[in-house]
């Protein structure tokens, strides 16, 4: 199953979560993720203290206890999602023309690149239409839709006619005009953000962050 989690850390808890975050590698998220579940990509938009990630779970009990390792120091909620190829096959009852290869979804920005999560919503009286337009695109009329920006993955929650979308851009122009393609049908939130390789690097190069650390262990007794 794939879910989409977004979290918000909570105010005085920001300096907790960043230090802790910070300090996890590879091995450190393999723990906590255990074997039922698996983080496909997750982003960090820092200037809000929030981010997004794209879940995939055997059960709502494996993502429960994924997030309930966070849950005193953010809000965490969670949907259901399909990516790109399953929607397609869910609106046109049948398999899609062309697959969205979502190997690269977690890909770090090349270069002048930067990695932005855009959240959409289809206008109430535009959910059947929008979702009709988009399920019968061909390869190249997707490809041309995106325009200059590198898409690295989108996912839809069907039942609310929103989702979201990651693509890496070298420019603002692009993504305005990707969603200029859209604005008749839907509205589109843009947030520049970070992978977690990337976040950690900035959060542990920031001053004095060993004395912060060291008293975010103390406080929490770890």
């Amino acid at each position: 199953m794939l879910f989409l989690v977004k979290y918000e850390i909570r105010p005085e808890f920001i300096r907790d979560a960043f230090c802790m975050f910070a300090i996890m590698d590879e091995a450190a998220d393999k723990a906590e993720q255990g074997d039922d579940l698996t983080v496909k990509g997750r982003w960090s938009d820092v200037g809000r203290a929030r981010g997004f990630a794209i879940i995939e779970a055997k059960s709502a009990l494996a993502l429960a206890k994924f997030a309930v390792n966070w849950h005193e120091w953010a809000v965490i909620s969670t949907e259901t999602i399909v990516d790109d190829n399953a929607a397609r096959k869910i609106i046109s009852k049948a398999d899609p023309a062309f697959t969205f290869d979502y190997s690269k979804l977690n890909d770090k920005p090349k270069g002048g690149e930067s990695i932005f999560v855009i959240e959409y919503a289809f206008h109430q009286d535009k959910i059947a239409d929008g979702y009709k337009t988009f399920a019968a695109m061909t390869e190249e009329q997707d490809k041309g839709d995106a325009g200059n920006n590198r898409p690295l993955g989108r996912f839809h929650n069907l039942g609310t006619g929103s989702g979201i979308a990651i693509a890496a851009a070298t420019s603002t122009d692009d993504l305005q005009g990707w969603a200029a393609n859209w604005n008749g049908m839907c509205t589109c939130t843009t947030s520049p953000v970070l992978t977690d390789e990337a976040a950690r690097a900035m959060y542990r190069a920031t001053p004095g962050f060993d004395m912060k650390l060291r008293a975010v262990k103390v406080k929490h007794g770890i």
